[in-house]
C-alpha cells in the first residue's frame, strides 16, 4: 500500500505530500489535520484520489477568494477566470455552487452594482451597460432587471424630487386634503398618510 514518505512546507505555507518518494500534492494545514497525515501513513488508491480531489478544490477556492476580494465579478466571470488558471472544470463547478450557497456570487447582486457603477462614476448608457454585462455572461433577464430597478429608482428619485420644491402643508391643508380623498377613493386608501410639513 502506498506511504506517506514526505511532508515538506512550501513558500506559501502549504505542506508537499509525498507518498512514496512522489510528490502527490499541496495541502493545508487543515487538510493535514483532517487526513491526520504524517510520515510512515498509508494511503489505498481512493484514499490519495479523494486526497487529491480535496487539495484541489481548496486551490480553487483560494483563487476564488482572492478574485472575489479584488473586485465583485458575475459567475460565468469567475468560471473563466478560474478555468483560465488551469483549474479542473468539475472542481471550479462545485466551488461556484459553494460560493453561490454562501451567498457570495450572485449574478442578480452583481448586476445592480454594475449597472449603479458604470452609470454613475462612468456616465454609461443603457446600451452599452447592457453588452458589458452580457460579456461578462450575465442572463439577459437579470439585466433586464437590473436596468429596470435602476429606471424604478431613478423615477422615485424624479418623485422626491418634485415633492420637496412643493410649498410646505400646514396642519389644516393635510387634514382638508384627507377629507377629500376619503370622499373620492374611500377610507382604506385614505389611511395612507400625507406628508407631513417642513419645520
Amino acid at each position: 500500500m502506498p506511504v506517506v514518505t514526505a511532508l515538506r512546507a512550501t513558500r506559501r505555507g502549504h505542506l508537499a505530500v509525498h507518498v512514496d518518494d512522489v510528490f502527490v500534492c499541496n495541502v493545508s494545514e487543515t487538510l493535514v489535520a483532517r487526513w491526520h497525515l504524517y510520515r510512515g501513513r498509508e494511503l489505498d488508491g481512493e484514499a490519495l484520489a479523494e486526497l487529491r480531489g480535496q487539495a484541489s478544490a481548496e486551490r480553487v477556492m483560494a483563487d476564488a477568494y482572492l478574485l472575489l476580494g479584488h473586485r465583485a465579478r458575475s459567475r460565468e466571470e469567475l468560471r473563466r477566470r478560474l478555468q483560465q488558471k488551469g483549474h479542473d472544470d468539475e472542481v471550479v463547478a462545485g466551488v461556484l455552487e459553494r460560493l453561490a450557497g454562501d451567498g457570495l456570487l450572485n449574478d442578480a447582486t452583481f448586476a445592480h452594482s454594475y449597472v449603479a457603477d458604470k452609470r454613475g462614476l462612468s456616465g454609461w448608457g443603457s446600451a452599452r451597460i447592457r453588452r458589458g454585462l452580457a460579456e461578462l455572461g450575465v442572463d439577459h433577464v437579470v439585466i433586464d432587471a437590473a436596468l429596470g430597478a435602476e429606471q424604478f429608482v431613478l423615477l422615485a428619485l424624479d418623485l422626491v424630487h418634485h415633492l420637496v420644491q412643493l410649498p410646505a402643508l400646514h396642519n389644516h391643508d393635510i387634514a382638508r386634503a384627507q377629507e377629500l380623498r376619503h370622499e373620492q377613493v374611500g377610507h382604506a386608501a385614505a389611511q395612507v398618510p400625507l406628508p407631513r410639513p417642513a419645520r
